[in-house]
This record gives C-alpha cells, structure tokens and sequence, in this order.
C-alpha cells in the first residue's frame, strides 16, 4: 500500500486495481482522479490483466514495441519510483507442473472437486445474481469453507460425469470454412454457468465481444 503523499506517476498506465481486503486510502483515490486515472478494485484477491494493441501495418511495429516498454506492473508502494525489483518467488514441489490443469480437474473425484470449489469461495465471492443457485447448492453443503461429506461418492461422480458430458458438448456456432468460433456471448458470462465452463476447458477465459475481437481455432 502506498504512503500518504505518494504521487503515482502520470505515465504509468490508467487503470490501476489494489487487492478488495486492503483498506481505502483516500488520498491515494484523490491523487488518481487528478491524473485522469481510475481506481479499479477487484471482487477477489486475484486479478487477471489482458492487454492488446493494435498494429495498423509493419510500419506501425516500431510504435507498438516503443509503447510496451512503457507498460510495468508494480504494487501502489513502488509507484512512481522508477524502479523496483520483485522479490524472488517460491515454487511449491507438491503442484503438478506438467499436467495441463483442465486435465487435473477432470481428474478429480466428485468429492474433491466439489469440496474444493466450497474452499475457493471463501476468498472468490459469488455476486447478487448467483443467489438462486447458491440457495441451491447450499442444500447439498456447497457453500464458503463448506463440504459434500454427507453424500455418497456414487452420487457426486455421477453428477461430475454428467456435468463434463455436458459441458464437452455445450452447443456452439457451426464452423466457418473449417474454422470453429467461439460464441459471440463470451467474456461476460452473467448466470449462464454452462456456456462459462465450456470456455474453461478450452481457454482460461475470453475477451468479451464487445471489445472488438474474436476467438477462433481450426482442426487439422
């Protein structure tokens, strides 16, 4: 979290998002509207950024590349330093690092995947319009730091079983001179949970359409 006082610099890029538990630093709110920049604060303490600029022709390539050396990630402390170097990370033995993870998840028992999502939504928020399936998961356990301990295990890999068959074949616009693309309702999901996970198995998500781009892939 930055200092009071602390100017973050006007060159730095305008969104500029912070983790949803850390407190509002008012100052620091005021200082970014001043500049022209927006406070975006994520629902999760997990954000994902996708940045894309447009290159109009090969004579355009220089003026792209100069404009990425100028985009940076730092936290609020580091702001407007003009240095900072991140601390070395550490990498934990026990996480597979070679199965792709769509394949882990398949991989999981009904139980296990079932109680793991009652553990990521201890720390990943549902919003106002999950409520009526929430109300109904909740009655078979699955809710924040909940479990699915009184059902069999039968019952739960059915259920995973059929939910992947659905999904796999979650209905999508016919292919188009052998390319298949995706639908054109992606990136913003709303309460439609099946169309969400068939892009989960196929991408970690999607831009929405709105913001100009298409996702496509061919087989051979």
């Amino acid at each position: 979290m930055a200092a009071l006082g602390d100017e973050p610099s006007p060159s730095l890029h305008p969104y500029v998002s912070r983790r949803a538990h850390e407190p509002t630093d008012r100052q620091i709110i005021y200082t970014l509207r001043a500049l022209g920049h927006a406070l975006r604060r994520p629902r999760t303490n997990t954000g994902w950024i996708i940045g894309r600029i447009e290159v109009k022709n090969d004579a355009d390539v220089a003026n792209v590349q100069d404009l990425q050396k100028q985009l940076g990630l730092v936290p609020l402390s580091a702001w407007g330093s003009g240095t900072y170097t991140p601390p070395d990370g550490t990498v934990d033995p026990s996480v597979d690092m070679v199965t792709a993870p769509p394949q882990q998840v398949a991989e999981l028992s009904g139980r296990d995947f079932l109680n793991r999502l009652c553990s990521l939504l201890v720390d990943n928020p549902t919003t106002p319009d999950d409520a009526p399936a929430m109300a109904e998961f909740a009655t078979i356990g699955i809710v924040p730091g909940g479990n699915v301990d009184t059902l069999s295990d039968a019952d739960l890999d059915a259920a995973v079983t059929t939910a992947q068959s659905r999904i796999q074949n979650h209905p999508g616009p016919a292919p188009v001179n052998g390319w298949q693309f995706a639908p054109t309702d992606i990136g913003t999901y709303g309460t439609d949970y099946e169309q969400r996970a068939h892009i989960a198995m196929t991408g970690l998500g999607a831009v929405s359409t709105g913001q100009g781009s298409r996702c496509c892939h061919s087989f051979v």
